[in-house]
């Protein structure tokens, strides 16, 4: 008996210890205080150009409200700044600070197209951007279609040394984490809270959609053209 007690003792001490929580709810009289939003806040807010690999400056979903209908937030203590407490956008969840240092890590990919090019530099768009827009040509047809990252910077870049002469392209990706954070999704893929977390003209917009009329595949793209910030 004694000696399952002390192996039980031992492999406690082996085991890692708990990591606390970095957020909290907050009163409302903590909440009223001058906060800065985490880091990345406005990263599950803002689109993104799939065809320049840019952003795009438009913001579907809200990540400047804090507070709950009843006056609570939700603080973050950020362990890479001093452990300053910092606001959670609504939108927001799982916040973590991922470390203090940055790990490089090196991908090298030899390609000789541009189309090679702007696929290279589109691996990191891992949401299905095309549902819907019909960017995907026949399977009997000899056509490819390259449209995300096709005017990114890299691949401007092939395009111009490629008409002068024949080159082959090498890619360096460095990527540094530092943060992490997940949006707020449903189980339909809707933002939760849409009252509170989309922009007003979200819900408007979206209820002007309708797939069974004639003109509906157009509005769906200019709807994500201008309130969503992606383009075709």
């Amino acid at each position: 008996m004694a000696a399952r007690l002390l192996l039980l003792g031992i492999l406690l001490l082996l085991l890692p210890l708990p990591v606390p929580a970095p957020c909290h709810t907050a009163a409302r009289s903590e909440c009223k205080r001058s906060h800065k939003f985490v880091p990345g806040a406005w990263l599950a807010g803002e689109g993104v150009d799939v065809t320049s690999l840019r952003r795009s400056g438009s913001f579907p979903v809200d990540t400047q409200r804090f507070l709950r209908p009843d006056g609570t937030c939700t603080l973050c203590e950020n362990a890479l700044q001093e452990g300053t407490l910092q606001r959670l956008p609504l939108a927001l969840t799982n916040w973590r600070a991922q470390g203090s240092g940055c790990q490089r890590h090196v991908t090298r990919a030899k390609v000789s197209s541009t189309e090679a090019v702007a696929r290279d530099a589109a691996r990191s768009i891992r949401n299905d951007w095309k549902v819907g827009l019909d960017v995907t040509p026949k399977p009997t047809s000899n056509v490819h279609v390259s449209v995300a990252g096709s005017h990114s910077q890299a691949a401007n870049f092939a395009a111009q040394k490629t008409h002068q002469d024949q080159y082959s392209f090498s890619t360096d990706t460095v990527e540094c984490r530092f943060y992490s954070s997940s949006a707020i999704v449903s189980a339909s893929g809707f933002y939760m809270w849409p009252n509170t977390i989309l922009l007003p003209t979200w819900p408007r917009e979206a209820k002007r959609l309708d797939t069974h009329q004639t003109d509906g595949k157009g509005r769906f793209r200019l709807f994500f053209r201008e309130v969503a910030g992606f383009t075709r």
